[in-house]
């Protein structure tokens, strides 16, 4: 009996680039991922309009005396002001960042749910911040550390609710990484022990 072409292609087990328990084929995953995607750039929006709409120009607003004070401020440039006028770059690098961290999302386990957070964290202060880049053409900090070492500021930028997310996704994502890393390096040690050493 012979096979013909096509059967035997079908029978050919399909190339996938997800791994079997890819987070993008699991609900939980999604729900972690896009509800705090979704809930930090609804806070970082709806705090901005509330400084924007209440805080007068050049006012300070202690919010908590001697640590945290509200100030309008306006940044054309990227987190820390890097990159002033520098607008449509930065709206590029943030398309391309949400889909490196979907490809991240997509190759992560089911099980890393502090990798997903960070993810959403990312996702969510990218999002608040291009939202104010394509809107305002700048974005709106108003968030001020007042604490000094010396005459330098522990903080010296202002910054929005959306950097704040980007920094602490960013640091967990780098965890995450270098505790992968160490896991890897960790498996292959173990592996070249159990290979027999030859006579």
């Amino acid at each position: 009996m012979t096979v013909s072409p096509n059967e035997h292609a079908s029978n050919k087990p399909g190339r996938s680039f997800l791994p079997p328990d890819s987070a993008l084929l699991d609900v939980g995953s999604h729900v972690r991922l896009w509800l705090l995607a979704i809930a930090g750039l609804a806070a970082d929006l709806w705090s901005k309009h509330w400084a924007f709409a209440t805080l007068s120009p050049q006012q300070n607003r202690p919010m908590i005396p001697g640590v945290i004070t509200f100030i309008k401020s306006y940044n054309d440039g990227a987190l820390f002001g890097i990159g002033p006028g520098m607008r449509w770059v930065f709206v590029a690098a943030s398309v391309l960042a949400f889909g490196f961290v979907l490809y991240l999302f997509s190759q992560s386990s089911q099980r890393r749910w502090s990798l997903h957070l960070a993810l959403g964290m990312i996702l969510g202060g990218a999002m608040g911040n291009l939202y104010d880049r394509a809107v305002f053409a700048q974005v709106r900090d108003f968030i001020k550390f007042v604490p000094k070492i010396g005459p330098y500021d522990v903080w010296p930028w202002v910054f929005n609710v959306a950097d704040a997310l980007l920094v602490v996704g960013v640091g967990i994502l780098l965890v995450n990484l270098w505790l992968d890393k160490r896991a890897a390096e960790n498996a292959a040690a173990q592996t070249e022990k159990a290979e027999p050493t030859p006579e």
